[in-house]
């Protein structure tokens, strides 16, 4: 999905970054970490519940293979099921043409066969057309992922259940004072939510956090009444593509660590 147009006239302001309805001198990029749109990588990466990439997928080339263990027995298959569709739609923004797939114990059942031994685990399989992201990096895709917009005294206004698109902007491309911001659409009860926050908090601060990680604390200058904001002053275009991943599914609730 590419941005292709700005239009508004609400924002609110921070000192070192701002939550915004517009956004200035910005060039548009795909939420994806590659050229292609988020829905056409949609429409090419099919993954079932099962785990299993299609066979046309399988044949698309090489790809790098990432596994994570699920930890603890307190879970079911419909919790594998949810988790490696939030982990496929995370994969679908960041890395295009990639696919996830699960084994275990888990898939076994549902082919019938059931192994209490075998551990359950995710793969999350890159496609060879990008370069070594880091573990660490990798490892970020399988966090929780709580987007939270709070209010004044901590007052959680909106999380990922709202949010219908998240996309990472490029601010002052190619300058020395280049900068990435991330622009969310909410759905209707989300809209009507932050146009209700931001005209009751008016000069009072928000705060944009990931999993407790705050990274704006805006102030609040006019109401936003369409349901588009921006979290501007992002330190990089990798951090922006994270934090819309995480928006692009709901939170994981189940633990994944790495396979050894």
């Amino acid at each position: 999905m590419i941005v292709t147009a700005f239009a508004a006239a609400s924002f609110l302001m921070a000192g070192c970054g701002s939550l915004s309805s517009r956004e200035n001198s910005a060039a548009p990029v795909s939420a994806a970490r590659s050229t292609a749109a988020k829905d056409t990588a949609a429409q090419n990466t099919a993954v079932t519940a099962s785990g299993s990439g299609t066979a046309t997928e399988r044949q698309k080339g090489n790809y790098r293979k990432i596994s994570y263990k699920i930890t603890g027995s307190d879970y079911d298959e419909q919790d594998v099921a949810d988790t490696v569709e939030r982990i496929r739609k995370r994969v679908n923004v960041l890395y295009p043409h990639s696919y996830v797939t699960m084994s275990g114990r888990q898939a076994e059942k549902q082919n019938g066969q059931e192994s209490e031994s075998m551990p359950d685990t995710i793969d999350i399989c890159l496609s060879e057309e990008y370069d070594n992201p880091g573990e660490e990096y990798i490892r970020d895709i399988v966090k929780p992922g709580v987007f939270e917009l709070t209010g004044p005294e901590n007052t959680l206004l909106l999380s990922n259940s709202y949010v219908i698109y998240a996309q990472t902007v490029v601010v002052n491309q190619g300058k020395s004072d280049e900068s990435y911001s991330l622009r969310i659409g909410l759905d209707n009860s989300g809209k009507k939510i932050l146009s209700y926050a931001t005209e009751k908090y008016v000069g009072q601060r928000m705060s944009v956090a990931v999993d407790q990680q705050v990274y704006d604390n805006p102030v609040v200058q006019e109401p936003i009444t369409d349901g588009v904001f921006f979290v501007q002053g992002l330190s990089s275009r990798d951090e922006a593509a994270m934090i819309a991943a995480y928006c692009a599914a709901m939170p994981l609730r189940l633990t994944l660590v790495p396979q050894t």
